[in-house]
């Protein structure tokens, strides 16, 4: 699947922040030749040689700032930004949109039931249409079942969303409706 250079931006971003927890401009035009980031190191090269690009790239960092995905920390003399739970949210949307769902060998059912309180209602919301892009099906209001391998992803959005006190998933063999 291709992405826009927003979302490709987006995405090294997150591959860079698991490498390096934190990131800067300084930092970043030194990129290391970590294996982890050699997939965006090409198009990356691309737009720092062009200065049409690399303005424009400053530019996405600013609107994606300004979106709240990243936030502004400074350690010590330096100016570092790191993600928030917002900026993780689209990230594992993104990292969706490219899964390659491969169903189980066993021809098992992910089976998720989540039970989040009124108060958490957009969570619930966000983590509803979440779940649809991973391929769920919705059995009940709060019982979805994918027949794809989608354990990871679905962990991480449980993690993300802060869900893990009303979330649970279960493997299931058969399921009648």
């Amino acid at each position: 699947m291709r992405f826009n250079l927003v979302d490709n931006f987006l995405l090294f971003l997150a591959d860079w922040l698991d490498f390096n927890s934190r990131f800067s401009w300084s930092l970043f035009l030194a990129m290391p030749g970590d294996p982890r980031l050699h997939r965006h190191r090409r198009w990356i090269e691309k737009c720092m040689e062009d200065q049409k690009k690399k303005r424009k790239l400053y530019a996405i960092f600013q609107n994606l700032k300004r979106r709240e995905l990243f936030q502004e920390k400074f350690f010590g003399d330096s100016r570092s930004y790191v993600i928030t739970a917002k900026g993780k949210l689209s990230i594992l949307r993104l990292k969706i949109k490219q899964l390659n769902r491969a169903k189980f060998k066993n021809k098992l059912w992910l089976m998720v039931l989540f039970d989040v309180p009124e108060r958490l209602r957009k969570k619930r919301d966000i983590f509803r249409t979440i779940l649809y892009e991973m391929g769920f099906e919705q059995l009940q209001k709060s019982v979805w079942v994918t027949p794809y391998n989608v354990v990871k992803e679905l962990k991480e959005l449980i993690k993300n969303c802060n869900l893990e006190k009303f979330a649970k998933y279960l493997f299931v063999k058969k399921i009648k409706k």
